[in-house]
């Protein structure tokens, strides 16, 4: 069975179970582009964050653009 974490919300709110791995595909993608990029808005590194996981064969995310609020990231 697949370990999974429960992230935490900011404003108390009931966090979402997610896969371990995803998890930690998504930090080492998240630092990796602030180390590349440098500082960004929430925007930049949303945007920035799901072209990467996109162009990864090896994760599978759903990726999906909505307008006027970025990428979402949705487990398969």
């Amino acid at each position: 069975m697949e370990e999974k974490i429960l992230t935490w919300h900011p404003q108390g709110k009931q966090g979402t179970n997610i896969s371990k791995t995803k998890y930690d595909q998504v930090t080492v993608t998240i630092v990796s582009a602030l180390e590349t990029q440098g500082e960004l808005t929430f925007m930049e590194l949303n945007m920035a964050v799901g072209r990467q996981l996109a162009n990864n064969t090896e994760t599978d995310f759903l990726v999906t653009k909505r307008p006027f609020s970025g990428i979402v990231l949705q487990e398969t």
